[in-house]
């Protein structure tokens, strides 16, 4: 799952078709805040970017990862996830995905780029 991917799209669905809209939705989320975000796979994961601010999405098992670095700023909107001591956002497969607070994480990544 996910080996070898040239294309985030390919990434995605290599992990099936429930996890697959999951990850499209956060990254549709992503392209609505900033349209010409620039997106490609690093090290052998999704990287959204635009100079130095980045999102990189981990996709696990049971769960999806979402580094990014303003996550701490929100902690308090976010107590029924877990954040790493990495700074990453864990979703688990059973949690809904925090919509508004992604949006709010995703446009303060971008606040210093626009």
């Amino acid at each position: 799952m996910g080996i070898k991917c040239k294309e985030v799209s390919d990434y995605f669905a290599s992990y099936g078709v429930e996890k697959e809209k999951r990850l499209e939705s956060i990254r549709n989320i992503i392209h609505d805040i900033v349209p010409d975000i620039k997106e490609k796979m690093w090290t052998k994961v999704p990287c959204f970017y635009i100079d130095r601010a980045t999102i990189v999405i981990r996709v696990f098992n049971d769960h999806i990862n979402i580094f990014v670095d303003e996550v701490f700023q929100y902690k308090d909107e976010l107590l029924e996830y877990k954040i790493t001591p990495k700074g990453a956002l864990q979703i688990f497969d059973k949690q809904a995905i925090p919509f508004e607070t992604l949006s709010k994480i995703f446009r303060s990544c971008f606040t210093s780029v626009y």
